[in-house]
This record gives C-alpha cells, structure tokens and sequence, in this order.
C-alpha cells in the first residue's frame, strides 16, 4: 500500500509541492529566532511587507533549482510541467516582491523619498535596480513573441536579470539589517544566494562543458584508428 501511494503522482506532487514551500519558508522562520528588539514599535503592515519581500526573494532563489533540471524531479513529471510550475511561481514571487514596497509606502508614505534614486541610501537603490530587474524578466517572458526578443537573447538576458534581482535584492536585506542583524542570519542567507547563482553557473556553464567534453571524448573513442 505505502510502495503505491509513493507511485502516485497526486502523492508525489503533493510531497514536491510541500517541499517547495518548507523550503522558502525556512529562511523566514530563520530570521525569527533571535528577532531583533527596534528601539519603537513597527506595525503589522511593516512586518507583513518584510516577510513578503523576505518570501519573494527565496521564491527567486527556488527559481534556479527549478530550472536545474534535477534528474529525480523530471523523471517524476517531465521539464514541460516543471518549466510551467516555474513561470507561476515566477509570477507570484513577482507579486510579493512588487506588493513589499507599496505597502511599506502605504504604512509610511514618507518613504516614497526612498525612490529618488540619486539621494537615497544604496540599500534603497539596490532595492530599485532589483524591482527593475525584475520587472523586465517577467515582461519580456510574458511578452516575448510580441516584443520580437529571440530566444537565445531572451535566454542570455532572462540569466543576467535573475542574476540582478536575486544579488541586489540581497545586497538591499543586508544593508536594512534589522532581521539580517546577526552574522550567522547574513551568512545563511548569503549562502542561499550563492547557491542558486551556483545551480545558475553549473545549469548554463559547467554542465553543458562536460556534456560537449563527454560528447568529443566518445566521438575520438569511437573514430577508427590509422
């Protein structure tokens, strides 16, 4: 009975879907242990906003183990359903990270200064170019065909821009400290992001390499010999 229901896909997708979501949600409960006591009170909006902006960004880390194409996930449902899964998250992680900002404005409209890019703090800035970043990679994965952007572009730029959101999106938590405020947080999140830009660099660099080395290696073994 148990060898059947591990054999079901509804089983296994339910166990995969389970997994994602103890995943990125494992860095927020890090970031709870030891919370940090600010000198004033912050409200439930600010709070709310943080853990979104917190969520969104693993969700964009996630996005590079999605993409890996992990033998055991792709023998459970095929690259097609698992590229798809990856455009949804995509877009709610899109939706988290955009909601972040405009309810800390809506909690303190004086932080809309925040968007004057040439005077604010570089956390502040690091924030923006992230948020744009952003925006471009789902616009122009939306909106390819109509933009007339090849795929092998879109590739090339879908990987730079992921690059960007996730490396100043963690430059931006790290320069708000307040739940970064421990070393050990910083480290464990710093280590995530070097994770999925790692996944980044072997899917697109590392593992084609030795795919190529593999493919002429066999082809000179299989040559006839003079």
């Amino acid at each position: 009975m148990r060898s059947l229901l591990m054999k079901n896909p509804v089983v296994i997708g339910a166990s995969w879907i389970a997994a994602y979501i103890v995943i990125i949600l494992f860095p927020l409960f890090i970031l709870l242990l030891y919370p940090p006591t600010p000198s004033n009170e912050r409200s439930f909006l600010l709070e709310f906003s943080a853990a979104l902006g917190f969520i969104g960004l693993a969700m964009m880390a996630m996005q590079f183990a999605l993409t890996a194409r992990i033998n055991r996930i792709e023998a459970s449902y095929g690259v097609d359903l698992i590229l798809q899964f990856h455009r949804y998250t995509s877009i709610v992680a899109f939706l988290f990270l955009l909601a972040h900002p405009i309810i800390l404005f809506i909690n303190n409209p004086e932080t809309l200064q925040l968007l004057n890019f040439f005077q604010a703090p570089w956390r502040a800035r690091a924030a923006v170019i992230a948020t744009l970043a952003l925006i471009a990679i789902i616009v122009t994965s939306i909106w390819r065909k109509q933009l007339n952007i090849g795929y092998e572009n879109w590739r090339i730029a879908h990987g730079i821009l992921a690059v960007i959101i996730v490396s100043f999106g963690l430059g931006h938590v790290l320069g708000v400290l307040n739940y970064l405020s421990l070393f050990w947080k910083a480290v464990i999140w710093t280590g995530i992001a070097i994770a999925a830009l790692w996944l980044l660099i072997y899917i697109r660099l590392v593992k084609p390499y030795f795919m190529l080395k593999k493919t002429l290696l066999g082809g000179s073994c299989n040559s006839p010999t003079r």
